[in-house]
């Protein structure tokens, strides 16, 4: 329904610009003939009810036609795409964006908020207006019939056309012969042209419309334009020298007869005064005026039946051209470019999307000034999967070779690729020297920097302590660390003027304490010694101490994570050396002492990537292996676990990798504990000390590649040790210790705990019941809305578990209306209605007292092929037992 909803924002939007304009229009057409003004409001009722259009190069409406998009709500940064960027920007920048901790997009509840209040509004005019509509039918039952379709009524005042496909004409009593003349022609004119039924259908879409005031106001001027056409076409056929009696009539039924019908259905007269000046002010309109106002009509009827073209010429970055050969698809793409933050709401899992991957390229930031991309090729034939990204001057051209090695942002764009496009394996750059002049040729791009998949994560790692997960994880974060300056010029501090003095650290420790920061470093001389890792080395004057500072990040407002004084010469020794934010640097300075003068900071658990703080490196290790394959292996999952064989581990300034065999499983527990899923498979895991925060979770690759990822990750002295299944019997026996312990911690089974599973043993006795209706059925539905929110997850796992287990099917939790909505269920017609391949268990009600529940519940497979009963479900020594069901239906 929110869909629905957002197409009729996007018709009435169309629409509003399409009325405002008529709305001008109406002004220099005020000397033609009104029959003009009333055919331009067709347009309108057609930009108003139909979503679709013809595109064309001669439409006047300046945005696209649909500039909300259909999953706005579902997008985690909503942008609509009006084709104007200053409105884009505009109304994008107020949009909500998704939070994390929500449960859905704060966008998506006002979109089903409002998608209601529309609909409350659509069925509030159609119940009015269908019920005035029979409320004056019945008045009219009384009627006499004085000629063909004309009633006489003595309870009406004022002339009306009433009824769709046989109208009549209702007169007030009373009215003279020459009033009855006039007004009889008057009404079986509307009638010749069908002006009933326009205003039924003009109704209709104004209960579409009620929350657009435009569409109020175009309602009320048709009906203006209508009636004075009307008169036109009488005093026409009757000769212009009737006019003033006409208007004399007119008049007489505004001052004297009031229409009181009620009904917006009800076809009567209204606007007046407009129309006896009108009446009065008529006269043939000259040859020329005609022809103006037909070449008008056309002009703006054509105009604005049609939509903006989105089409642009060949020569610009644009046009969106595919071409399939064997290495994948080439072509140019035609997407606005977004922002870093924007990046994470275009991720897709696959290179071979190559709309997805256009516009993920189309969004990054440029390589540098002087190149622009244009083409793209998907190799997608065979493993690694490949995107090369092609790229020409910007300018006129280049009189020499470009040295493409000095495009410094190439392995950070390459990193954002990798990071968004799940399966990509390799990203190769392609450069020219020429413009390309539209067309392809890839044997004219000489240069190119090519990254695989492998080459990006060593390089995230040396240079930004980050890995690909990072970006998964905490997408935010890591593209600030990505694209925060590095004030370093050649390994050194850019800006430093003079090295270091044992005053100036006294200065330090005094002044900043806790809140040291990279900027209150920056006059100083260092050396960059972490391999991008943002360690720095300060030599002290006097060569026999210096400063290893380390931190997150080389912003100059980053906190420091550690600022350790020690002795010259040889690896920094922690357990030697003192902290100068928290130990006494005077005391440290005489005799070697560590005093701790300020409280040494509690570790910030969500400084890390583990869900949690950890003291030792074997607990962080299986929190890691736990945190990294949680959710990857389907549902029903109650505890999950691990355990690991520890190889090597490396440790490296404040670095430590640690070199295992993990094994990871998932169990549920029904009143027998089950291993769902495992995996066991080398890994190498690095963190931060002292905290233990993850830098880097790398897994040994599948199939043919599996032993020489090993081999390029792996120290060599442990290669003849990575054999899981010397460990595996042992690992998955400590797992299962590990689970048994779990559950026997936990409270015992009662009614109340277990009731999911109450409802679970329903759908299982009514899927066996009537088991003819399974044959040949691949999918099932499940819906599950009526049972109590806080089982409904519990109860999804459960039968998630045994659909993809038992039952071997395809699950979709959804109601009869979402299944038909997806096309799997036909509603009509009825000989061809019916869930085809699958077949959908529903919850009806429920009610729970004392250890019973009753539930009522069906099957259905085809309006002529249903199940159901009301089903009774009992709870005794710790289980649920279903009663066999008194009344069963069948269909």
């Amino acid at each position: 329904m929110d869909k629905l909803f957002i197409t009729i924002l996007n018709m009435s939007l169309t629409g509003a610009f399409v009325i405002a304009a008529i709305c001008l229009a109406r002004l220099p057409l005020k000397k033609a003939p009104k029959i003009i003004s009333y055919c331009l409001w067709a347009v309108a009722g057609f930009r108003l009810i139909f979503p679709f259009s013809i595109e064309s190069v001669f439409s006047l409406i300046p945005f696209k036609a649909q500039p909300i998009p259909l999953d706005i709500a579902m997008q985690p940064i909503p942008r609509i795409d009006s084709g104007i960027p200053f409105v884009n920007n505009a109304v994008s920048g107020i949009l909500p964006a998704a939070t994390p901790i929500d449960s859905m997009n704060p966008l998506q509840v006002w979109t089903i908020a409002g998608a209601w209040v529309w609909m409350i509004g659509v069925a509030a005019l159609l119940i009015y207006g269908v019920v005035s509509f029979i409320i004056l039918k019945r008045k009219m039952s009384k009627a006499v019939h004085v000629g063909a379709n004309t009633y006489e009524a003595v309870n009406i005042r004022s002339p009306f056309v009433l009824g769709v496909f046989k109208p009549r004409i209702y007169l007030p009593a009373g009215l003279s012969g020459q009033e009855r003349g006039y007004v009889i022609l008057h009404e079986q004119t509307h009638i010749k042209r069908r002006d009933h039924i326009i205003k039924f259908a003009a109704y209709f879409i104004l209960c579409l419309h009620w929350f657009n005031p435009l569409a109020w106001a175009a309602f009320l001027l048709m009906g203006a334009d209508m009636e004075m056409s009307c008169d036109e076409r009488v005093l026409k056929e009757m000769g212009g020298e009737t006019k003033i009696n006409y208007s004399l009539s007119l008049l007489s039924l505004a001052t004297e007869r009031r229409f009181i019908s009620g009904s917006p259905l009800a076809f009567g007269e209204g606007g007046v005064k407009e129309r006896i000046k009108n009446v009065l002010n008529f006269k043939k309109p000259s040859r020329v005026v005609i022809v103006a106002a037909v070449v008008l009509l056309a002009v703006l009827s054509v105009g604005f039946a049609m939509n903006r073209t989105t089409a642009k010429s060949e020569n610009t970055n644009n046009l969106f051209i595919v071409k399939d050969d064997k290495k994948g698809n080439t072509y140019i793409t035609d997407f606005d470019s977004r922002s870093l933050a924007e990046l994470a709401a275009l991720r897709t899992p696959f290179v071979g999307n190559h709309i997805a991957v256009g516009k993920i390229l189309a969004a990054l930031p440029p390589l540098d000034d002087t190149h622009t991309q244009r083409f793209l090729s998907l190799g997608t034939n065979s493993e690694p999967y490949s995107l090369t990204a092609y790229y020409e001057p910007s300018g006129a051209g280049m009189s020499a070779e470009t040295d493409v090695r000095n495009i410094t942002d190439a392995p950070r764009n390459a990193a954002l690729l990798f990071a968004l496009i799940d399966n990509l394996g390799k990203v190769n750059f392609a450069f020219r020297n020429s413009p390309s002049g539209g067309e392809l040729d890839e044997t004219a791009y000489k240069s190119n920097i090519a990254f695989s998949k492998d080459d990006i994560a060593t390089y995230l790692l040396e240079n930004y302590a980050l890995s690909l997960d990072s970006f998964h994880n905490d997408w935010n974060g890591s593209v600030k660390k990505l694209y925060s300056p590095k004030p370093m010029i050649n390994g050194e501090w850019a800006g430093a003027t003079r090295n270091m003095t044992l005053a100036d650290v006294r200065a330090i420790a005094q002044k900043i304490g806790p809140d040291l920061t990279y900027g209150d470093l920056r006059d100083f001389i260092g050396k960059d010694v972490g391999s991008g890792l943002y360690i720095m080395n300060y030599d002290i004057e006097g060569g026999e101490y210096h400063l290893m500072v380390g931190s997150g990040s080389t912003d100059v407002n980053t906190p420091v994570m550690y600022a350790y004084l020690g002795r010259a010469g040889g690896a920094l020794d922690v357990e030697k050396s003192i902290d100068i934010r928290y130990y006494n640097v005077d005391k440290y300075l005489a005799d070697g002492t560590r005093e701790l003068v300020r409280p040494l900071p509690i570790p910030d658990p969500t400084a890390t990537a583990l869900p949690q703080p950890v003291e030792n490196l074997d607990d962080a290790i299986d929190i890691a292996i736990v945190s990294h394959n949680s959710g990857k292996f389907g549902v029903g999952v109650s505890f999950s676990t691990a355990s690991h064989v520890t190889l090597k581990t490396v440790e490296k300034n404040n670095l430590v990798t640690a070199y295992i065999l993990a094994y990871y499983a998932e169990y549920s527990n029904d009143g027998e504990l089950h291993e769902i899923a495992g995996i066991h498979i080398p890994v190498a895991i690095t963190f931060q000390k002292p905290a233990f925060g993850l830098v880097e979770y790398w897994e040994a690759k599948d199939g043919s590649y599996y032993q020489t990822s090993i081999h390029k990750k792996f120290p060599r002295d442990v290669w003849d040790k990575v054999d899981i299944q010397l460990y595996n019997e042992d690992q998955k026996r400590n797992c299962l210790q590990k689970a048994l312990a779990y559950y026997s911690s936990l409270p015992p089974a009662t009614a109340e705990n277990t009731l999911y599973q109450a409802y679970y043993q329903v759908a299982l006795k009514l899927y066996e019941m009537d088991a003819g209706l399974n044959s040949n059925i691949t999918l099932i539905g499940l819906d599950i809305n009526s049972v109590p929110e806080n089982e409904r997850g519990l109860l999804e796992n459960r039968l998630l578990m045994w659909v993809n287990g038992e039952a071997n099917l395809k699950p979709y939790f959804a109601t009869y209306d979402e299944l038909v909505k997806m096309g799997l269920i036909v509603a009509e017609p009825i000989d061809k209605a019916g869930f085809t391949n699958g077949v959908l268990i529903r919850f009806y009600e429920s009610s729970y007292r004392d250890g019973v529940l009753t539930v009522k519940a069906d099957k259905y497979r085809t309006p002529l092929g249903a199940v159901g009963a009301e089903f009774t479900v009992r709870f005794k020594d710790g289980t649920w037992t279903v009663d066999e069901p008194e009344m069963v239906w069948m269909a």
